[in-house]
């Protein structure tokens, strides 16, 4: 046994050790999106960005893809957590609280938005 447990299920242990709640993560994710988008249209990820073209020259990809304006905590509220299945069904919170044992249950928060 590795003890391995992915990233996500780390980030969901982190947060409920710290007593990082689904709203708070929620808020944090809709205030990143707000700074990028405003980072986007400032253009201060001109020089990061490259382009990406096909075999015929055409630019197939310009842009960051996961930019989302108008996030907002409230929508990112109806998002199924991303970890909870693979924790339980997977095994992976129980190798997380092997280790961090004064844990009761992992609450997970992180989600795909």
């Amino acid at each position: 046994e590795t003890g391995f447990a992915p990233q996500g299920i780390g980030a969901d242990l982190i947060a409920t050790i710290e007593g990082f709640s689904r709203r708070d993560v929620d808020e944090y994710a809709a205030l990143s999106q707000e700074r990028a988008a405003a980072a986007w249209k400032d253009g201060r990820f001109a020089r990061s960005v490259v382009p990406v073209k096909d075999r015929n020259g055409l630019v197939v990809l310009d842009h960051d893809e996961h930019l989302r304006p108008g996030t907002t905590a409230d929508s990112l509220a109806g998002l199924k957590p991303s970890f909870a299945a693979i924790g339980d069904m997977g095994g992976f919170d129980a190798v997380a609280l092997q280790k961090y044992h004064w844990v009761e249950k992992i609450d997970h928060v992180h989600h795909a938005g």
